[in-house]
């Protein structure tokens, strides 16, 4: 079959002129006219007519092609793209969108947009011989900010949400049983980017049923402010102090609007369209791209360091280069963590078990960077008989070491009057790359008191606390780590002092991982023995697991082996079996989770000896109502989420999205069950789990929604159906090779190949083809007859046909 990647190969061949024939699209490229070897077209089998199609340029037929796309010398993979009467791009924000470009005002959608009205210096290369397309656009057409809000936010949308935990565990021994049942159930409605979440509980313990509400609150992010509101059962926001439950409303910053960047901006000149960047730190290549000719501006470069200089090497296409060096001195981008921001907050304390009437409180909660190297955080509390306030301030004195203090103070007047002071240091630092410590301190007064312990009669608290940890990597001899903890108990109370300590290590065909935790000083007797020390040694074969374990704490000591692996891409399984050495009994379990497209499933049996069985089950997932039906998740729901819908009903296609991988349901429909906020999140259909019948207008969305929104993302495929038809002439001869066809208006479909067969690749829309001579004259009409229904997992149908 001759296609036409081999019908512009072969027109390449005979050029008269020994230059390539590559597009170049800008307002300077001036059209120059190709001249071609009739007689060796000829020879070839192609109609001479197509010369005048070719004669300025390469390019594509009128109609939709998959081409693999290049932007910037990234591929960008495989779409499907228009091109117009003249093989010119015809571009959209569907097209854009999935190329990772900045979306223009949508033309009309019959309309071939000119991509060059919005940026005149674009390269457009098509190369119908490879089936490829190579764009060629500056910095700010490339909507490759990970750190900038998008400017086509959606936003709005309507729909009703639950999701849903179920757990059922049952248990035999002699001389007894339990039965444990589970649902946790969160429901809630998605409205104009508000949303409203309430979450239940309800267990069955051996008939002891009970029921409770953790939360149900409203949340609504105003987007020019920044800001998050949240009214209702929530967590109150502190800075310092621990977040106490409350029933009221609560303002916070809306973090996904904030986020910072590397502040990284480099500024150069290329000489020439397609010019390389590339950006260098310590010899590596930290960052590379296209841009045209002309200034260029790339903002929020990533980097590796900050005390290294930056190399830049703009590198032209005549394979010269102009080399330039950003000092370490203007990078230092290393900053301390962005202070939260303010927090407000006032209600009623809830969900807290209290010997007194739970008050009314208020939480403020503030943070400022007062340079690169300093963050200073303030909080305060105040609540009837209870006020709490306190600063806390980091420094960075370099890259590698950081430094925090804080001091807090409460004063409760529940029962007898009680006023206390915390103050903490911690410190962190890393003398190599593969060394890290920190160590940190804290001392509270006797009188010292969150919220939530004042509430409580008996609270007692530690005098003070210390803490120690050190970490090493190395390539020969693994990963090593060592902690120390001690907690000082007040008069009366023991401490609480503990060191653990691991190794780990990857062979080339194992994984050793040991573990040692052991309890110091203590003056229980019953925890002088209480050491804990695990060894697990895992070998993978293929995708499946093979690992062995040795536990001992105190007396006890157990062994075992498991083997866990996948049964197929969406199911995982575990089988286990221990042995107690101190009394030589035998245990095993086994379990099979496995996603079923709309739910997940779980399974788990297990017995040993003593007569002991016991199994598990559990299913998850989600549902959503909305505008077009009723759709299961196969997991939870988040706040904010999307219904990606195709044109076309067809179940089981798979699609990645952010949250996982999810499949279409007999409508076609499918639950994206979360996005990221305010940033761009790609969505994508896996082109190869579609009917053969079917090709994808776009298979990839990439699109940046709100919060508490319910994206739409519609998919369009198109059910082409291709034919294969097999023409003779009026006298039983098969139409010769190398005719060319045109459709009822004159223009070119397709040319004939071996045995006059003729391959169309989307037969919609033809009524009616012609076989043509080499003047482009009619010879007969072709007349053929298809099956009334198309087969959807045929890639094309066969027919015969006439020429008369």
């Amino acid at each position: 079959m001759l296609t036409l990647s081999a019908v512009a190969r072969e027109i390449r061949r005979v050029l008269r002129v020994s230059v390539p024939v590559i597009l170049l699209m800008s307002p300077l490229a001036q059209a120059r006219e190709y001249t071609f070897d009739t007689d060796i077209l000829q020879h070839r089998g192609l109609n001479t007519g197509l010369s005048n199609h070719f004669a300025h340029e390469a390019k594509y037929l009128p109609g939709t092609h998959s081409v693999s796309l290049q932007v910037n010398g990234k591929g960008k993979g495989v779409l499907a793209v228009r091109f117009g009467a003249q093989g010119e791009l015809c571009v959209d924000n569907d097209f854009l969108a999935a190329a990772g470009l900045q979306q223009i005002t949508e033309p009309a959608p019959q309309a071939c947009h000119d991509y060059r009205q919005e940026y005149p210096t674009a390269t457009i290369t098509p190369l119908p011989n490879t089936e490829s397309l190579l764009l060629v656009v500056p910095p700010e057409a490339v909507n490759n900010d990970p750190y900038a809000v998008p400017a086509n936010v959606l936003h709005g949308g309507t729909a009703a949400v639950l999701n849903y935990n179920l757990f059922d565990a049952s248990s035999r021994y002699e001389g007894g049983s339990s039965d444990y049942r589970q649902a946790s159930l969160e429901g809630g409605i998605n409205f104009a980017d508000w949303l409203l979440r309430s979450n239940y509980v309800v267990t069955d313990n051996d008939g002891n049923i009970s029921a409770n509400s953790l939360y149900t609150y409203v949340a609504h992010t105003f987007v020019d402010q920044k800001i998050e509101l949240q009214a209702g059962q929530v967590n109150a926001i502190s800075g310092l102090f621990s977040g106490t439950p409350i029933t009221g409303l609560q303002l916070a910053p809306a973090n996904a609007l904030i986020a910072g960047n590397s502040g990284v901006t480099v500024r150069g000149i290329a000489r020439g369209a397609q010019a390389r960047v590339e950006v260098r730190q310590t010899g590596q290549l930290v960052y590379s791209t296209l841009v045209p000719a002309g200034p260029f501006t790339l903002d929020s470069v990533p980097i590796v360091r900050t005390n290294t200089d930056l190399d830049i090497t703009v590198v032209e296409t005549d394979g010269s280069s102009n080399h330039f060096v950003i000092s370490a001195s203007t990078l230092r981008a290393k900053r301390l963590s962005r202070p939260q921001g303010l927090s407000i907050s006032f209600g009623q304390v809830r969900e807290v078990d209290s010997d007194y009437a739970k008050p009314l409180v208020a939480n403020i909660s503030d943070g400022w960077s007062l340079s690169p190297q300093f963050n200073l955080t303030a909080s305060g509390v105040m609540a009837v008989d209870y006020q709490a306030a306190g600063a806390q301030l980091d420094y960075l004195p370099s890259d590698s070491w950081s430094l925090g203090g804080s001091v807090l103070t409460s004063n409760a007047s529940f029962g007898d009057a009680r006023s206390g002071v915390k103050s903490e240091l911690s410190t962190s630092y890393s003398p190599l790359t593969s060394v890290s410590l920190s160590l940190s301190a804290a001392k509270y007064s006797d009188n010292y008191r969150e919220l939530t312990d004042a509430l409580n009669k008996d609270y007692t608290s530690y005098q003070s606390s210390y803490n120690a940890t050190i970490n090493w990597e190395q390539a020969l001899l693994g990963t090593f780590s060592l902690g120390y903890n001690l907690n000082k108990g007040t008069e009366g109370n023991d401490d609480s002092r503990y060191v653990n300590a691991s190794w780990g290590k990857t062979f080339k065909y194992a994984s050793v991982q040991m573990n040692w935790q052991s309890q110091v000083g203590s003056t229980d007797e019953d925890e002088q023995d209480e050491d804990l020390f695990y060894v697990n040694v895992s070998i993978p074969f293929g995708e499946q697991n093979i690992s062995t374990h040795y536990r001992q704490q105190g007396d006890d000591s157990s062994a075992g082996v498991t083997t866990s692996g996948s049964l197929s891409q969406n199911s995982a399984y575990s089988l286990s079996v221990d042995r107690d050495l101190e009394d030589n009994s035998n245990s095993f379990n086994g379990n099979l989770n496995t996603n079923l497209h709309y739910t997940q499933l779980g399974l788990g049996a297990g017995g040993g000896s003593h007569h002991q069985s016991n199994y598990n089950m559990t299913l998850s997932g989600g549902v959503v109502a909305h505008d077009h039906g009723v759709t299961f998740s196969p997991y939870n729901v988040k706040d904010t989420f999307a219904i990606a819908r195709l044109s076309e009903p067809v179940s089981g296609i798979e699609m990645s999205t952010p949250q996982g991988t999810v499949w279409t349901d007999a409508w076609g429909q499918a639950v994206v069950p979360g996005m990221p906020l305010y940033r761009n999140a790609r969505i994508e259909i896996n082109g190869s789990t579609l009917p053969k019948s079917m090709d994808l207008a776009n298979g990839t969305k990439v699109v940046a929604v709100g919060h508490g929104s319910v994206s739409e993302l519609g998919f369009k495929v198109l059910n082409s159906r291709r034919v294969m038809i097999r023409v003779k002439n009026t006298d039983g001869k098969l139409l010769p090779k190398g005719i060319s066809i045109v459709d009822q208006k004159g223009r070119y479909v397709v040319t004939s190949v071996d045995d006059g067969q003729i391959f169309l690749n989307d037969i919609d829309g033809i009524s009616a083809l012609y076989a043509t001579n080499d003047d482009g004259q009619r010879q007969c009409q072709i007349h053929w007859k298809l099956a009334d229904k198309q087969d959807p997992d045929a890639f094309y149908e066969q027919t015969g046909g006439v020429c008369r």
